[in-house]
């Protein structure tokens, strides 16, 4: 399941170099489309609209010359746990 390889690479995240960070942060936003996709079934419209709204700021986030990874993990653990439930 790609969310034990997520909650793996936010662990990561505290001990990566500043280059790594961007790096894993995109591989986490894949990994959380690709989940995000797979369950758009079960999930309520108002649900998958904030989780695709939270994505598009971790994107952005992950973007940024110096991420803040303590931000993205809190945002990224809205989605890992939501979808954890389905």
């Amino acid at each position: 399941m790609n969310l034990d390889v997520v909650s793996d690479l936010l662990e990561d995240l505290e001990t990566v170099t500043i280059a790594g960070l961007g790096f894993t942060m995109d591989k986490v936003v894949g990994l959380l489309r690709r989940e995000l996709d797979a369950a758009e079934p079960a999930l309520a419209e108002p649900e998958r609209r904030v989780m695709e709204r939270v994505l598009d700021d971790l994107g952005r986030e992950s973007s940024r010359g110096l991420p803040d990874a303590s931000r993205f993990v809190a945002r990224a653990q809205v989605i890992t746990s939501t979808l954890s439930l389905i």
